[in-house]
């Protein structure tokens, strides 16, 4: 008897029932699942590294496409004006994360290559303590210079500066306005990165102050932030919540005027 008679069924025979009875079920208690997802995490930990870097940069262009394809990027376009009127002469990225584990990561590496691409003559340069070899091996193909060490973001601004940061803890953002605490190195910053503004509204006025006394400074002086486009404009199903609360601060002139760097 054929084991499909036309009438949509299949007939189970002996011989598939044996099959099916070797097959390992699907996860379903904690346990099962946890042991599913460390065996996954094994199995892609376990990938020859140029296998990984190869699927890495695939989907990192991937995401690049989506950007320029969405129209997305054309919404940035006003952004990228604001970040060429200083002029920046290089990209400074802390805490993107590991770009061969990560989607979110792959998401952001992509959109500072867009940006990049658009400021270019422009040197790039990142860091975060979770990036692996093989992510600096990614990075490096994408023509993006490893930082050696953890400088905890409190790197000087001699030039025009674009500090790319997303999703970076709170006193990261702090090192970064205290190592340049001047008027004209403040001149050369622009922050990429979370609403420095939302710290102070979670915490309350007073408890923002004592653990981020020149944020708390800034912001009583007065700061520039323009939120990056909605992730919606992607068009994808689901949002990868790569850019939320993303904007772009900088630092006025009008604005460092009113603010006393002597104290």
């Amino acid at each position: 008897m054929s084991s499909n008679d036309g009438d949509g069924f299949t007939l189970v025979t002996s011989k598939s029932k044996r099959r099916l009875k070797n097959q390992k079920p699907p996860p379903t208690t904690v346990g099962d699942l946890q042991g599913f997802y460390r065996v996954t995490k094994q199995q892609h930990m376990s990938k020859p590294a140029a296998t990984l870097i190869d699927q890495t940069l695939s989907s990192i262009s991937s995401k690049r496409y989506t950007l320029a394809t969405s129209g997305y990027l054309e919404l940035l376009t006003t952004h990228i004006a604001l970040l060429n009127k200083l002029q920046p002469t290089e990209i400074v990225c802390y805490g993107m994360g590991s770009p061969t584990g990560s989607q979110t990561s792959q998401w952001q590496v992509s959109l500072v290559l867009e940006m990049r691409d658009a400021l270019a003559p422009i040197r790039v340069f990142a860091f975060d303590p979770v990036a692996t070899d093989t992510d600096c091996k990614v990075l490096d193909s994408l023509g993006i210079s490893t930082i050696s060490e953890n400088e905890q973001a409190r790197r000087m601004a001699h030039e025009g500066t674009v500090f790319y940061m997303p999703h970076c803890e709170q006193f990261l953002y702090e090192n970064l306005v205290a190592a340049n605490w001047t008027r004209e190195r403040l001149e050369r910053v622009v922050v990429v990165g979370n609403r420095f503004a939302r710290y102070r509204e979670a915490q309350g006025e007073e408890e923002f102050a004592k653990r981020s006394p020149f944020l708390d400074r800034m912001l009583r002086g007065g700061i520039e932030a323009v939120e990056l486009p909605s992730e919606k404009h992607l068009r994808l199903k689901h949002p990868p919540y790569a850019f939320t609360d993303t904007c772009i601060q900088y630092f006025g002139c009008d604005k460092l005027d009113m603010i006393d760097f002597s104290q």
